[in-house]
């Protein structure tokens, strides 16, 4: 079928070049059916760059599938290969169809044509995409060298600055596109303790639980790539073995995956995407064998049938399968770190990394973090709500003021869930924020935290990411640089049943612009006919992170002096107000909203 498109096309283009060249320049002299006749050309263009596009691509695809005996490396070099030359032609059929005059459509073809465009658009960008996706998989899987990554397990349940505690890892090598092992120690985490050459002393608040650094608790970095430089350096001192990259997976992860697979039987338990979490919790906690001391063991058995299954799916439920995937890559449920800088610099590009994102000049930023330190598995039970507000004065200084509430849902002494909720929190502000005022804190005893023998070393790159500048004398507020952020650190204790309610109010580093556009700029009449520039115009920015593992409940709104009206907002879902704006929503992705307002210049 293409190869008669492509023969059609040719022949459609012989004749209007052609055998009716002479029509064609007559025609043009006339502006409307020149139009028509322009246009026709170019879809007649757009056709035979789109079916030789269609060409390569089924081409390629059909290659990569037959060629089976092949490695996966060189299959997908095949196809990247037969991407690289569709681009062309589907970019010149795009640029032939920008250059159709709609007019010389059909009416009843013109919004079906527009959307086209655009979907069409999406698609070459898309195909872009995969291009540079392919590349960075066929070396994420070894087309040229043996890999090694560590897989990490992190339950949400249990919130850390990356997503989860990391109860369980898994080692997996490749090579040449093939997985060779995947090894998943038995004891979880846990496996590494005995084997540890070095002795660190841990960030402060992880001195609640142990006066050693330890695997277990490695990501405590809320920028993943310095997390998991972390995760690989315990690994290689425990080991004495390098790794290539790490990938954090949240338990949620598996709800995902189980809602396509479908149910999986493991010791006797049937675990859906309903109850696995639930289950394997039970299990690893409590229901394990304590003669052989492998609570993890059960793992190895969840994830065989899983691959089984997804050997087995059909193409529908493929798709299904990487929408799910995809989903969970945007929303920090998977993040992917690797060594090799050119291919992480393309998972940068994707948001799989999970890194604290640098700010443009005067744009407010926030996050908020939480580290879950001796509260059990109760973050299961935790809903939170971050209230933001920002407010500007005459001079364009602007005060933020970020309300944390934390709702504990537990009943008191329930499994896993029914103690207290015991977090670390970190506000992530604009690097040079000052702290003005904060509140609402609770601390564990002093005599309970582990302090570190003399003679444990400094961690090198602790000391290099945490910058101290301070501590909030009246509350303990510990402030620290890190990241290109200033950091405000404190405890909240929630305890079942309860609701608990911390603030931050700090002052930002910069002030909101004020552009001005006076009339005595204008000529004469250009101040008659064009008075709205008579005006100062102002506008603010927020990048706002979400911490990996929990969806919050999140508002912010902006406040100017009353003379100040917005007339411009960037999502549909911003509220303006006379003077500001308000903007809500559950924070499942980083968000940057913004506003622009105006004001009359009184002579």
């Amino acid at each position: 079928e293409l190869v008669n498109a492509l023969q059609s096309f040719s022949a459609a283009n012989s004749i209007v070049e052609g055998d009716f060249q002479l029509l064609l320049s007559l025609t043009k002299l006339l502006p409307i059916v020149g139009a028509q006749i322009t246009s026709r050309q170019n879809l007649l263009s757009a056709g035979s760059h789109l079916a030789l596009g269609n060409t390569y691509l089924i081409k390629g695809i059909k290659e990569a599938q037959n060629n089976s005996q092949l490695l996966m490396t060189d299959r997908f070099t095949i196809l990247q290969n037969h991407l690289r030359s569709a681009l062309p032609q589907y970019k010149e059929a795009l640029n032939s169809l920008n250059n159709v005059d709609l007019k010389t459509i059909p009416v009843k073809y013109q919004n079906t044509f527009q959307e086209f465009k655009i979907l069409f658009g999406v698609f070459i960008d898309d195909m872009q995409d995969l291009v540079d996706l392919s590349g960075a998989v066929n070396t994420i899987f070894g087309d040229d060298s043996f890999k090694r990554y560590l897989v990490v397990f992190q339950n949400n349940h249990e919130l850390r600055p990356t997503g989860g505690f990391m109860g369980s890892f898994a080692v997996v090598d490749a090579q040449k596109g093939k997985i060779l092992n995947i090894d998943i120690p038995s004891g979880g985490t846990y496996d590494l303790q005995g084997q540890l050459s070095k002795f660190v002393k841990p960030p402060l608040p992880l001195q609640l639980l142990n006066k050693r650094w330890e695997f277990q608790d490695a990501n405590w970095f809320p920028d993943f790539a310095a997390s998991a430089e972390k995760i690989a350096w315990f690994y290689k001192n425990g080991r004495n073995t390098t790794v290539d990259g790490v990938i954090a997976v949240n338990a949620t992860v598996l709800e995902r995956m189980l809602k396509v697979l479908g149910p999986v039987e493991a010791k006797q338990m049937l675990l859906d995407k309903s109850n696995a979490l639930e289950q394997l919790q039970y299990e690893i906690e409590v229901g394990y064998d304590k003669k052989t001391e492998k609570p993890k063991a059960i793992l190895t058995d969840v994830l065989a049938q899983m691959m089984s299954s997804m050997s087995e799916l059909k193409t529908a439920d493929i798709m299904s399968l990487l929408t799910e995937l995809h989903e969970a890559l945007q929303q920090k449920e998977i993040q992917v770190y690797m060594k090799d800088e050119i291919v992480e610099n393309q998972l940068r590009l994707f948001g799989w990394t999970g890194e604290i994102i640098q700010t443009q000049n005067n744009q407010d930023y926030l996050s908020v973090f939480h580290t879950n330190i001796q509260g059990q598995k109760s973050d299961a039970k935790i809903s939170q709500s971050i209230n933001h507000e920002a407010v500007i004065d005459d001079e364009g200084n602007i005060i933020d003021t970020v309300i944390v509430e934390r709702m504990h849902a537990g009943s008191p002494g329930e499994q896993f869930y029914g103690g207290l909720n015991i977090s670390y929190v970190r506000v992530y502000a604009p690097e040079g924020s000052e702290l003005i005022s904060a509140g609402g804190f609770s601390y564990p005893p002093e005599d309970v935290f582990r302090v570190p023998e003399e003679w444990y070393e400094e961690d090198a790159q602790l000391k290099e990411v945490e910058k101290e500048e301070g501590v909030h004398l009246e509350t303990g507020t510990r402030i620290t640089r890190e990241f290109g952020k200033t950091t405000f650190g404190n405890w909240v204790i929630t305890p079942p049943g309860q609701t608990s309610t911390i603030y931050f109010r700090y002052k930002l580093p910069f002030k909101a612009q004020f552009s001005t556009l006076p009339s005595s700029n204008l000529s004469k009449w250009q101040s008659v006919f064009v008075p709205a520039l008579n005006k100062q115009t102002s506008r603010y920015s927020l990048l706002v992170q979400k911490q990996s593992g929990i969806d919050s409940n999140f508002s912010s709104t902006v406040i100017y002096p009353s003379v100040w009206l917005p007339v411009w907002k960037s999502d549909p879902d911003i509220d303006l107000a006379l003077n500001g704006a308000k903007y809500e929503t559950v924070l499942k992705m980083d968000k940057i909203v913004g506003i622009a307002l105006e004001k009359e210049i009184k002579e």
